[in-house]
């Protein structure tokens, strides 16, 4: 038996640190036309990095290097940890996939390990913020030719310009974590001198690595000596092998009855992006579009996960005593609104944007000038003043390339999907949600029990690499919104998608099926009261959201329904004759205030503890006009850049020499070039033209 107590596995959070040995190249997929065929990829820095995909896949084909010579050069105990490490390959061909019994279903494997992306010091980054001619010396222009074989010269027309990053340079990937969930001290030894021995084999990266460039050093922070892991695996019995945990399942929900809510409590959920989060809306050829909202549906694994020791979660969500609405993005402290369909803005030099020349064709006819419809961004829940508009913010939106390689040929093929790439909500991005939870089900004993909401998640698609790395904040929200007025029209704005079925259970968007919704939710016939579609009164639109069932291997059925932002005011008329309007005394105006309040708060139609069916009645930016209305001037002083020295004994100082020596060189070069393009500099300079 091996000493277990030399030998200690990897701590949950780690880091990477990857030594360049020489020029690199990480291929962004693009480059300048004319000038570079290939560039390299920049972070939001404008400074390259090597992105968490390509580490990981990297470290991946070293440890089944590792793997297969710890296992005599036939697949056994050591590869079986390979899929436990970094997740089933679905990409590669069949006869490379894990093997799958007919008789049940078998849940492809997700990645214990999560790696994020390597990028320089950030000393070196502060440094050379605000310095192009530095930062641009970062890189370097390479020319290439192609070889003809038959001849053994250049080809003609393959003169080629490729982008370099400079060696020299160790980089830094932080927050990496691994999840040691359901495995035992032995078992963690063992997936951790796998990694420590792939780690060890990884030499090159990126694009040129068989031909000189990407030669590097890879290895974990404060993990370098490697002596105890070796011994572990020479002192390891093969009867004593430990085998990698089988995939878990998890066990059916218990559903318990609990009771309707009487009053709800609310809390904030700040959201920012510490990477680019993937919500994917469609497939479009070989791009993934992303929304700009993350939706409630995404939050509610982390709170089943983090609050499930406080209260019965599960049953909370099946009953409706818990929603959690959509992340929209944040806007003066207060989650974002979608901007109502009825408002359309001047087609020249108008807009929300722009902060005038705005119409709400709920309350104003067309004017003479050419309008266009709003069809995307958020607003700001409260005006400043009755005479402003709200302010007006879209979510940044970036395309990232990426491609999947093949194995057997070590580069991108068809068989297994090739290049592609992802639309992305970039870093930096925050947004806001709001948990709501009946009163009834909150601990009693632990009146911060929220706050173990709070920290590091993964959110989205490839959120084991490059995406999805968020940090969530809980809050007590502020004093609930006060009930609606009560009119005798109904103006309702939709924050969220609505999902509602018609008569034979098919999903609808019909307007019709909306007011039939509200008033059974408004207690309509109780009230004396009916909602009637107003003539020209609607803005609205239709949304389908079609996602995928990773289990099964399958589409989930489309969800289709009303989408967010649709407008539509109801008159409130008489059941018996719609030709009047109803006549409500003081009680029951009341009481549909009330039941107005509880709609909100509750939401309406289908899957509302994901965000589903939130909306909001009588909005005064709704049922006032717009067209007189302007944002108030809201500019900010432009920040100015300090820079920070690299100090000598630092690890990137000998680096930081060595880019602004490269720099001077260019700008020496530059200077040169155009004191010698005119005769009196070529005089002065030579002493003859």
């Amino acid at each position: 038996m091996p000493n277990n107590t030399i030998f200690k596995p990897l701590d949950p959070s780690f880091k990477i640190k990857l030594q360049m040995n020489s020029d690199w190249h990480i291929g962004s997929g693009a480059g300048r036309p004319g000038d570079v065929d290939r560039l390299v990829r920049r972070d939001e820095d404008d400074l390259p990095f090597i992105p968490a995909k390509t580490l990981i896949g990297i470290w991946r084909d070293g440890c089944e290097r590792a793997a297969l010579g710890l296992d005599d050069d036939a697949p056994g105990g050591w590869s079986a940890w390979i899929p436990f490490l970094f997740g089933d390959q679905a990409g590669q061909p069949d006869e490379e996939a894990r093997p799958v019994p007919k008789d049940k279903l078998v849940l492809p494997r997700p990645a214990a390990i999560s790696v994020r992306l390597a990028r320089l010091p950030e000393a070196l980054r502060e440094a050379v913020k605000g310095q192009p001619a530095t930062k641009d010396a970062v890189t370097f222009v390479k020319p290439g030719i192609a070889i003809d074989p038959r001849s053994g010269r250049a080809k003609d027309d393959f003169l080629r310009f490729e982008e370099m990053a400079r060696g020299g340079v160790m980089l830094t990937a932080v927050d990496c974590r691994i999840n040691w969930e359901g495995c035992n001290e032995m078992q963690q030894q063992a997936a951790t001198a796998l990694l420590l021995a792939g780690a060890k084999l990884v030499e090159r990266i990126g694009a040129k690595r068989r031909r000189g460039a990407g030669q590097c050093e890879m290895a974990i922070v404060e993990r370098d000596a490697l002596n105890a892991c070796w011994d572990w695996i020479e002192a390891l019995n093969i009867a004593d092998f430990p085998k990698p945990p089988e995939v878990s399942t998890e066990a059916a929900l218990v559903l318990n009855t609990v009771q309707a809510p009487d009053s709800w409590a609310c809390f904030d959920l700040v959201i920012e992006t510490k990477a680019p989060v993937i919500v994917s809306e469609q497939t479009i050829g070989n791009l993934v579009k992303t929304l700009d909202y993350i939706p409630g549906a995404y939050l509610l694994p982390i709170l089943r996960r983090k609050l499930k020791d406080k209260f019965d979660v599960n049953s909370a969500i099946f009953s409706g005593n818990l929603i959690v609405t959509n992340a929209t993005i944040e806007i003066a402290d207060a989650p974002g609104r979608p901007v109502p369909f009825a408002f359309y803005h001047e087609k020249v030099g108008g807009g929300l944007k722009l902060g005038r020349g705005v119409y709400n064709r709920l309350q104003e006819s067309a004017p003479d000038k050419q309008l266009k419809g709003h069809r995307a961004g958020y607003i700001g829940l409260l005006l400043i003043n009755d005479d402003e508009l709200p302010e007006y913010k879209t979510v940044k939106l970036a395309v990232e390339p990426h491609n999947v390689v093949e194995d057997k040929y070590q580069r991108p093929t068809e068989a297994v999907g090739g290049v592609y790439s992802y639309q992305v909500i970039a870093k930096g991005v925050q947004l806001r949600a709001q948990l709501r939870v009946c009163q009834s089900l909150l601990p009693k004993e632990d009146e911060n029990w929220f706050t173990a909401l709070d920290g590091a998640h993964a959110i989205g698609r490839s959120k084991k690499d490059d995406y999805g790395a968020v940090c969530v904040k809980a809050s007590k929200a502020a004093s609930q919104q006060t009930p609606p007025e009560t009119k005798n029209e109904l103006t309702v704005w939709l924050l969220s998608d609505l999902l509602l079925r018609d008569e034979r259970l098919r999903p609808t968007a019909s307007i019709q099926h909306l007011a039939k919704a509200l008033s059974e939710n408004l207690g309509g016939e109780k009230l004396g009261m009916r909602l009637e579609q107003r003539d020209a009164s609607t803005f609205s639109r239709q949304h389908r959201t079609d996602s995928w069932h990773v289990g099964w291997g399958l589409p989930r059925p489309s969800l289709v329904g009303l989408a967010a932002g649709t407008c539509v005011v109801f008159k409130i008329v008489d059941p018996l004759d719609k030709t009047k309007p109803a006549t409500l005394d003081e009680a029951s105006r009341a009481a549909l205030k009330e039941k107005l309040r509880e709609v909100e708060a509750e939401g309406l139609g289908e899957r509302r503890a994901e965000g589903y069916g939130q909306l909001c009645f009588n909005n005064p930016l709704l049922t006032t006009p717009a067209k007189d209305r302007k944002r108030a001037d809201d500019t900010k002083p432009e920040e100015t850049l300090t820079r920070k020295p690299v100090k000598n004994g630092d690890t990137s100082f000998n680096y930081a020499h060595l880019i602004e020596v490269e720099a001077l060189r260019r700008e020496i070069q530059r200077a040169a070039v155009g004191k010698a393009a005119t005769e009196k500099g070529r005089t002065e300079a030579l002493g003859f033209c």
